[in-house]
Formats: structure tokens, C-alpha cells, sequence
């Protein structure tokens, strides 16, 4: 069985794949449009860094409220596996 640490921890990698990728995925295209010594237009190459910018905040944001609304959840007062051992032993 898998834990649910493990889960997390692979949903969190498999997400910042996905970000690294949205983020400079389109940075091979401007090399390769270089190389053909095609024109690039500068203001439609800074708005592509801005939506890259863009899309890395919203990943970013979501893996950390993601995080946040996980650990709220599993460490409520409600949680019955947060309730205090009121067991005492006697040896």
C-alpha cells in the first residue's frame, strides 16, 4: 500500500515537471527561430516571458495552496486522529 506522504510528494514533482516545462518549453522555440534568422518581434517576446511568469506564479500558488488547504484538513481539531491519548498505563 502506498502512503499518502508518497502521493503528495509525487503529485508535487509531477506538478513542477509540468511548471518547468510551461515555464521554458517555449525558450527552444526562440532559439530555433534564431538560428533561421527569422525576425522576432521584442514586444511579442516580452509578453511571452510575462505569460511564462504568469504561469509559473499560478503553479507555484497552487502547490502552496494545495499544501495549505492538506494540512489544515489533516490537522483540524475535528480530525478524530488528533484527539489526545487520555489512556494512562500502570505498570
Amino acid at each position: 500500500m502506498v502512503s499518502r506522504l508518497t502521493i503528495s510528494w509525487t503529485m508535487i514533482g509531477c506538478l513542477s515537471i509540468i511548471g518547468y516545462f510551461s515555464i521554458f518549453g517555449s525558450n527552444f522555440i526562440n532559439v530555433s527561430a534564431q538560428e533561421a534568422e527569422e525576425l522576432i518581434v521584442r514586444r511579442v517576446a516580452i509578453w511571452d516571458l510575462f505569460y511564462q511568469g504568469m504561469v509559473a506564479a499560478f503553479v507555484v500558488g497552487a502547490l502552496v495552496q494545495g499544501t495549505l488547504i492538506y494540512i489544515y484538513w489533516r490537522f483540524r481539531e475535528s480530525n478524530p486522529k488528533n484527539k489526545p491519548r487520555t489512556e494512562k498505563r500502570e505498570a
